[in-house]
């Protein structure tokens, strides 16, 4: 849905800069089961699935491991920047 209305706003998909951050594996799970709840892995390829199938280039992306993120958008520059506990704020 946003991006019908992004689109139908003016902006041209060739134009559009898709950025990604999390999926980080946040718990760890033990046994035959683990590979089911990887919730933050199958998210990441849910996500790139999609985006592929809307024709989406991914620009930069933050994704995995095992710490929390915070992302966040300034809306009169359009700069990405993502916070990581314990580490130096990094741009995408």
């Amino acid at each position: 849905m946003l991006l019908d209305e992004v689109l139908r706003a003016g902006a041209r998909r060739i134009s559009l800069v898709v950025k990604l951050a999390g999926g980080a594996e946040m718990f760890a799970f033990a046994g035959k089961d683990a590979p089911k709840l990887a919730v933050g892995r199958r998210n990441i390829e849910a996500v790139h699935a999609q985006l592929a199938k809307l024709g989406l280039r991914v620009d930069r992306e933050d994704i995995g491991g095992s710490h929390g993120r915070t992302f966040e958008v300034d809306l009169n520059s359009l700069m990405c920047t993502i916070k990581i506990v314990g580490r130096e704020m990094m741009q995408l």
